[in-house]
């Protein structure tokens, strides 16, 4: 089942006006927490604050429990696809 969550990511300007690039924490193909880019329109996040410390990627968790949760983000990141596992800490419920 899909449920709409955030992820915690650090996000800084894209090539467009209307984009941005986010930055989160997820699980690498070498089974090791890594940082993966994923380049989205502005209306997938939730900017908190003027430092960028805790802003948010709009996500479906599709399973949680434990340590990691596994999410589909708004777009295809560069380096592990759409469909992502982060760790449990870095999803904000909505």
């Amino acid at each position: 089942m899909r449920k709409e969550c955030q992820i915690k990511c650090k996000v800084s300007p894209g090539l467009f006006e209307d984009e941005v690039v986010a930055r989160i924490q997820a699980l690498g193909s070498d089974r090791r927490i890594g940082t993966v880019t994923v380049i989205v329109s502005k209306d997938n996040i939730s900017f908190k604050g003027t430092h960028r410390k805790h802003d948010a990627l709009r996500a479906y968790c599709t399973k949680t429990g434990g340590s990691f949760a596994a999410v589909v983000l708004p777009q295809t990141s560069m380096e592990n696809g759409q469909s992502v596992i982060v760790p449990s800490s870095q999803v904000i419920r909505k």
